[in-house]
């Protein structure tokens, strides 16, 4: 489970937190082909969600969002909105979105 932070941390713990989630994000997005194939559907549709909910709250010092989701965000709801893509994936991208 990723720590919370609070609105009154420091700038470092939240700094930290940022790589913290970046690194997870990372990971499981570099993985998702085998996590969308492997494991069971909860599993992927959770780091999904994870990836479009982190995109969406967390922002960069200038208040904008983070560029380096960008591609991710749109590659792992391109794979929910596929020809191949099941009723639960398609659930999952509407949701986020």
């Amino acid at each position: 489970m990723l720590p919370m932070v609070e609105a009154r941390s420091s700038p470092a713990k939240q700094v930290k937190f940022a790589i913290y989630d970046c690194l997870v994000i990372t990971m499981l997005h570099a993985g998702r082909d085998a996590l969308r194939k492997d494991e069971p559907a909860g599993k992927w549709l959770s780091c999904v969600a994870l990836l479009c909910q982190t995109f969406s709250r967390m922002r960069a010092s200038d208040d904008r969002p983070l560029k380096l989701l960008v591609q991710p965000v749109s590659q792992v709801l391109r794979l929910c909105l596929s020809a191949e893509a099941c009723s639960d994936e398609l659930e999952c991208a509407a949701t986020q979105v």
